[in-house]
């Protein structure tokens, strides 16, 4: 024998275990526990309402339409001024940008931010408005910054009277706005 063997302990024998005859068969264990079903089950729910919300919002947004003629803006922002009492001095400033904003539409090199004399002038100079129509632009707005400036302003009785003439000078310039463009898909090219 080896010196080895010699010094090894020997290890005693295992005592008997209990008979296998009473241990039950294998157990199931689920593969999730109840509060484990209840989250996923929420979580599925919120997930669904996510997306119905998601959905709804992309159906129910507002459709890209043509945006309106120049000439109907205008006329929405002369009813709406109608509306105005008469008396208030906002009504000629609100008259005054229906008028700039319709011309400006139609006319879109017309910078932003301009006096009613600039305005004029620079329609005078780039724009190819009718020399009467361009006159009469220039008369209104010379009357309209008049009762804009004015201290007390009666406007009772010439308020309905510078709404019809600018109602007038845009009809004019939308009808030689409209030959215009005639005139010039005619042309040969």
């Amino acid at each position: 024998m080896t010196l080895f063997a010699q010094m090894s302990p020997q290890i005693p024998d295992l005592p008997a275990g209990p008979s296998l005859d009473h241990v039950r068969g294998p157990v199931t264990i689920p593969p999730y526990e109840t509060w484990q079903y209840a989250v996923m089950i929420l979580m599925a729910l919120l997930i669904f309402a996510l997306l119905s919300y998601l959905l709804y919002k992309f159906l129910a947004r507002p459709k890209n339409h043509a945006p309106d003629a120049p000439i109907a803006t205008y006329q929405k922002e002369i009813e709406a001024l109608q509306l105005v009492d008469s008396n208030d001095p906002r009504s000629v400033t609100l008259l005054s940008q229906a008028v700039r904003r319709y011309i400006r539409s139609l006319y879109p090199q017309i910078p932003q931010g301009l006096t009613s004399s600039e305005f004029c002038q620079h329609i005078a100079v780039k724009v190819h408005i009718h020399a009467e129509s361009r006159e009469q632009l220039s008369a209104l707005f010379r009357q309209l910054d008049q009762l804009k400036f004015a201290p007390q302003p009666k406007l009772e009785d010439r308020l309905p009277s510078l709404i019809q003439e600018a109602n007038e000078l845009v009809a004019t310039i939308e009808a030689n706005h409209l030959t215009n463009e005639t005139e010039s898909e005619d042309a040969p090219k």
